[in-house]
């Protein structure tokens, strides 16, 4: 008998589990946090030259 052809065909997606192990690294906090004080800093910069012109 082929494997393909057997009489009970396994279920695969009933039993179907993902066992991975996913290694994503936690970033540096300067990483995430330059660039978040960087846009800010920008924001309030713009802001206060606006206000300035007005």
């Amino acid at each position: 008998m082929k494997a393909g052809n057997s009489p009970n065909p396994p279920e695969y997606m009933s039993s179907y589990r993902v066992c991975t192990s996913v290694n994503v690294p936690i970033p540096e906090f300067a990483t995430i946090a330059l660039p978040i004080a960087a846009v800010l800093g920008l924001v309030f910069f713009f802001q206060h030259r606006k206000k300035k012109e007005e």
